[in-house]
Parts: C-alpha cells; structure tokens; sequence
C-alpha cells in the first residue's frame, strides 16, 4: 500500500500546533535506527519500517529539502544513507542487518561528525586550504528496542557533553517496554538539555499516537530557539 507522506507531515503539524508551534522552524533531519540481535522480527516484520515513515513525516515538516540522513547501529554505528520520498519505501529492509548488541555513544559521535564536519570552501578559498561550517540546526532521532551495554556510558556521557556546544538535539526513543527498560535514556535526558525521552509501546502504532508522544516540552523548548 502506497504511503502518503504528505498526511503523516500534516499530522505531526497538528501536533506541533497543539504545542503553539505554528510554523516550523527549518532544520535538518536524522535518524539512527537500532539493528541490534533483538530488532530481527521487528526489522524483518515491517514494524519498523512503519516507524520509519513516520520519521519521514517529520522530515517533511522540518527538512527544506525531505532528506533523512540515516544512521544504522548496533555495538557499532554506520551510515546507511539518505532517504527521500523517493526511495523511503522499503528503506529499512534494504540496508538494516538485525546482529550484535546496543550502544549509543557511536550514534552521538558519527551524528556530529556528519552534521558539523567542517567541509572546503569554495573558490580559491577551498583551493587554498579554507573550510566552512554549516551551524544550522539539526533534530537526530534515534530509535532502539533496548538498554545499551553497561560499558558504553562513559563514552556516551563525553560525546553528548562535547556535543553540547552545537545546535543539535537528540531525541531518544525508547520501543517496547515502558521507561523503566530504558535507565540509561532517562539518565541522560536528566543530565543533558539537548537530549528528549520518548518510550512507546510498539513500533506500528497509529501516526497521531506517535506524535503526541514525539513533541515533547523539551523539544519544543529547543525549536523555539530558532
């Protein structure tokens, strides 16, 4: 069945409104999606491919140009490439491989590194060695099943302090069991402002549903910054 991403962004606008976000500030999208052993169903099942869309949606209503740059992790974390409304059908099955266990430290890390690299100029600046750095703001949605591994948090809490320095928002969302599954992200959205708790029963539920639960006061308290 053919997925109108155009209804999904319209519902999260209504979300957004309820929060007396009126017109959505542009920012640029990401999402890092759990591949770890305990995905496997959920993977190849369609679920998360649901959630995906959904994620598209909010794409849509932020991203000036629809595109979803797309992380993969489990232990480790890699890019998976750029989704669009042209080829977010049947993403999640095409580059997700359900093995290994969880962290989120290399998720904060690659997320940075790909939204803040500084690139080369253009022009006989770039030419002579000069870079830039594209500081707008970017939203990083990371959705897992699981608690990540005990010895990721040290690593976990330095990379999200360094990225502390930078407008980006990290919003964690915890799938398949309630906050108490998920110690770690409860931790640190205590410790960090630019960190969001998200904890949803399952990962095929109803657009509205998820929405609701996405627009947080503490994301909406970060938006309203630009």
């Amino acid at each position: 069945m053919k997925v109108d991403l155009s209804k999904k962004a319209a519902s999260f606008r209504v979300s957004l409104a309820k929060k007396n976000i009126l017109k959505a500030p542009t920012l640029r999208v990401g999402a890092a999606f759990d591949e770890s052993g305990s995905m496997a169903g959920k993977i190849g099942g369609g679920s998360l491919q649901e959630a995906f869309n959904q994620i598209m949606g909010v794409t849509i209503e932020f991203d000036d140009n629809g595109e979803l740059d797309c992380l993969a992790f489990n232990h480790k974390c890699r890019a998976i490439g750029v989704a669009t409304p042209a080829n977010f059908a049947g993403f999640v099955s095409r580059h997700l491989n359900a093995t290994g266990s969880t962290c989120y430290a290399p998720i904060v890390r690659m997320s940075t590194e790909m939204f803040f690299s500084p690139q080369r100029a253009p022009g006989i600046r770039g030419l002579l060695g000069g870079k830039v750095y594209d500081t707008s703001p970017a939203l990083m949605m990371v959705l897992t099943d699981g608690q990540n591994d005990g010895d990721d948090n040290h690593n976990l809490d330095r990379a999200l302090a360094d990225a502390q320095r930078l407008p980006i928002f990290f919003h964690f969302v915890g799938v398949g069991a309630d906050k108490r599954s998920f110690p770690t992200i409860g931790r640190i959205a205590d410790k960090f402002p630019n960190v969001g708790e998200v904890y949803l029963p399952r990962f095929d539920m109803p657009d509205t549903e998820v929405y609701e639960q996405i627009v947080t006061d503490r994301l909406v308290d970060w938006l309203r910054k630009f």
